[in-house]
């Protein structure tokens, strides 16, 4: 089926040459357009699409705006150098594209590609910052944006789109299953944790077996221990250095508070940090602001590698009145991929001593938490980690 027609060929021609633009970097995702469809190649390979749906989600100014949205939030802004081995940028467009590619490559059903493409769509500037700012860090099943998907999708013409494919917003608003494997493995590869021959041989060994799945999208396994392991080892190593690392909630909690009295202030208004700005809009608006409060939240943010290890050093800081102090640990999101062994499909960590052993470890870290001093609003502001494990 041809998709396009050969009027429209300069406007894609144009839409092509933005992507070009923005992705300027090491192209993680890179989407061209031809009268054969849109070329759409991702670190899992390359495929053309010609289903006008996919052409019309991924055109649509709500899709378009997670081109501006970091994945790793205003963690970009302090770790760009840990986090991209090879000075890429991460977005949540890049994200949502990989996730889509994922689930094409290995052949699942359009809704399922669906699901994988706007999974993130209804992320605020700042991703998993509004998980602090909305739902106080608690550790619930569903993110913030995965609460507000639905109601997003109809209120910024997503909806319309899918009726018009004659698909309904509760076909493809589930959590796409493979959500986790992906950030890993694409993180992994842009933190320099894993080559592209890996990446791609890990995904040449993932398989689904609809008899497997408990819910729709679980029915996931790899075919060898050896690609198991090495997912789950990869995905230890990634959180250890971003999600769960201590420094990373210093970083969203100062992001939180500075946010938070942007909003009263007015500096910025919150519902367009929800809906229209873009991270470096945000982040422009917080690190020009004179506002005494806004700017320590905004040094601690920058500087917090300083703060964390000036209280490591000073053993003082172990004798501080803990009732003033708060014990943050961030959400461990599990992960633990079936294994094909014979016939039997088993979990990894059933098996695998060694690393249900790493696993639970970090695990039990991560929730044990870190003792921090997120102060009142009394300045300064000190932020101590006093066990950083």
């Amino acid at each position: 089926m041809i998709l396009f027609s050969r009027a429209p060929i300069t406007h894609l021609f144009l839409f092509s040459l933005f992507f070009s633009t923005v992705n300027a970097h090491e192209n993680i995702v890179s989407i061209d357009y031809a009268a054969d469809g849109m070329h759409v190649t991702t670190p899992y390979g390359h495929f053309v699409c010609t289903e006008p749906i996919f052409y019309d989600l991924v055109a649509c100014p709500a899709m378009q705006r997670l081109i501006k949205i970091h994945q790793y939030g205003p963690s970009h802004y302090v770790k760009a150098k840990t986090l991209y081995a090879n000075g890429y940028n991460y977005t949540r467009f890049d994200h949502s594209i990989c996730l889509w590619s994922l689930y094409r490559i290995k052949g699942r059903p359009l809704k399922d590609q669906i699901s994988a493409l706007l999974h993130d769509i209804s992320h605020t500037a700042f991703s998993h910052v509004a998980d602090f700012l909305y739902q106080g860090n608690k550790k619930t099943n569903t993110a913030y944006q995965d609460d507000v998907l639905k109601n997003f999708l109809s209120e910024h013409g997503v909806e319309a789109i899918l009726e018009k494919h004659h698909f309904s917003i509760d076909e493809v608003s589930q959590k796409p299953f493979l959500d986790r494997y992906d950030y890993t493995l694409v993180g992994g590869l842009l933190a320099g944790k894993i080559s592209s021959t890996e990446l791609r041989n890990l995904v040449a060994d993932l398989d689904f077996q609809e008899s497997l799945a408990k819910k729709p999208d679980q029915g996931w396994y790899f075919r060898t221990m050896k690609s198991a392991q090495q997912l789950v080892n990869l995905y230890l190593e990634t959180i250890k250095l971003n999600m769960s690392a201590p420094w990373n909630t210093v970083v969203y909690e100062y992001t939180k508070h500075a946010l938070e009295r942007a909003f009263n202030i007015g500096i910025i208004q919150e519902k367009d940090f929800v809906y229209d700005m873009s991270d470096d809009d945000v982040w422009a608006r917080l690190t020009q602001s004179n506002d005494p409060i806004i700017s320590t939240c905004v040094d601690i943010v920058i500087n917090h590698e300083a703060y964390i290890e000036n209280a490591r050093k000073n053993n003082k800081f172990r004798h501080v009145n803990q009732q003033a102090c708060t014990i943050v640990s961030p959400k461990f999101r599990e992960l633990d991929p079936y294994v094909k062994i014979g016939d039997e499909f088993v979990p990894l960590l059933e098996i695998d001593y060694a690393t249900r052993q790493n696993y639970n470890k970090l695990k039990c870290k991560i929730e044990t938490g870190w003792l921090i001093d997120l102060a009142n609003f009394n300045l300064p502001i000190k932020c101590y980690v006093l066990n950083g494990h």
